[in-house]
């Protein structure tokens, strides 16, 4: 059996993911990749930030469409705020590049195209 399921995992590769997830499943602090109506943006990264007491330093990719940014996490424990970057690819800004976002509340980087200076 195990290598039945080893043999499917690695015949299907991973599906891109626009959303991060942790903590409890009953309560998960979530960072998410999603469309947008700011105006000039393409995508925005929401931090849904709820009380998970972990401490670490956490580096992921998120996927929309075609666009993926590159996301740093520093989860502090407990009620410290929580900070996120997000590294968009080229030709494109992260507005703001960081954020910090208190235990359960939410922030926002905006994703916009770099029309250059």
């Amino acid at each position: 059996m195990r290598a039945i399921l080893a043999s499917l995992a690695l015949a299907f590769p991973a599906a891109a993911q626009d959303t991060h997830t942790w903590g409890s499943p009953f309560y998960p602090s979530t960072i998410q990749l999603q469309p947008t109506t700011v105006q000039g943006a393409v995508a925005q990264v929401i931090f849904d930030n709820r009380t998970v007491h972990r401490d670490e330093e956490v580096t992921f990719p998120l996927t929309m469409g075609d666009l993926t940014v590159t996301v740093t996490a520093l989860v502090g424990r407990e009620l410290t705020p929580d900070r996120i970057s997000v590294e968009p690819p080229v030709g494109y800004i992260a507005d703001p590049p960081v954020i910090d976002v208190a235990e359960d509340e939410m922030g926002r980087i905006v994703i916009r195209e770099y029309l250059g200076f």
